[in-house]
């Protein structure tokens, strides 16, 4: 069987003071550990912007910033969250945001279905 793309998507928010703070931190520190491990082929940030084709949700809002990590495949995916050099990484999210659970709206995997290209 053909190995499927695989992507890890984070959707997090933080108080307005704190922008700065996280984002100098995502871009400098924690993206760095992550492709440190060799495991992540792209990794993306991505920063919410509000348009006319914005689908009306209600109460829900979807998180400000959300950041998206490819893998060769689930099995590479599963290698890299499991691999005792990205217990450190967790470590330093905890260490740098006590409140990372509140922060955090969404982290979910997805695999490739089919891929489109002009």
């Amino acid at each position: 069987m053909a190995k499927k793309p695989f992507m890890n998507m984070v959707g997090v928010n933080c108080p307005p003071e704190l922008e700065d703070k996280l984002n100098k931190w995502y871009d400098d520190t924690h993206v760095r550990m992550i492709m440190d491990l060799g495991m992540v082929n792209r990794a993306v940030r991505y920063r919410r912007v509000d348009t006319d084709a914005k689908v009306a949700t209600g109460e829900i809002q979807p998180p400000l910033y959300l950041a998206t990590y490819d893998f060769d495949d689930q099995a590479t995916f599963e290698k890299y969250w499991h691999h005792p050099d990205h217990e450190p990484l967790n470590e330093d999210v905890r260490q740098t945001w006590p409140n990372w659970a509140d922060m955090r709206k969404l982290r979910a995997q997805y695999e490739v279905m089919r891929i489109w290209t002009k």
